[in-house]
């Protein structure tokens, strides 16, 4: 399935977050 840019960078946006908030907990 492929994915459109917004989708990508969204998907993108949510792991840098998860990364974030896994680095910092």
């Amino acid at each position: 399935m492929k994915l459109s840019t917004v989708q990508a960078d969204a998907i993108q946006e949510l792991g840098n977050i998860g990364a974030a908030h896994a680095a910092t907990t």
